[in-house]
């Protein structure tokens, strides 16, 4: 059976997700990387997608972000009118925590 997707509304909540965790990880990562740079004198070491990240974080302006918290409402209203406020959802999938990949394990 195939499940006819609007291709344009599954971006616009990609990117509004997107930008969303973005600026959390930039401002809520904010006092770590200013005592980190006093402390240390250097920037945290972060990996290029990090990197990424931070960089896309430091552009966004408070404006946008009003605009994602807004349209976010918009997304919450329309699953809350499908599932109603006071649902739970389960998936078929385990909750089990990921195995850590740096941890020493005897071969």
């Amino acid at each position: 059976m195939y499940l006819a997707v609007d291709q344009e509304l599954v971006l616009t909540y990609f990117q509004l997700l997107y930008d969303y965790i973005i600026w959390g990880q930039y401002n809520e990562r904010a006092e770590f990387r200013d005592g980190f740079k006093q402390k240390f004198g250097r920037n945290p070491y972060l990996n290029p997608v990090a990197q990424m990240r931070l960089a896309s974080g430091a552009k966004m302006t408070s404006e946008h972000f009003d605009e994602i918290r807004k349209r976010r409402g918009q997304f919450q209203h329309f699953i809350e009118s499908i599932f109603g406020v006071n649902s739970i959802m389960v998936s078929p999938f385990l909750s089990t925590e990921p195995e850590p990949r740096d941890v020493y394990r005897p071969a």
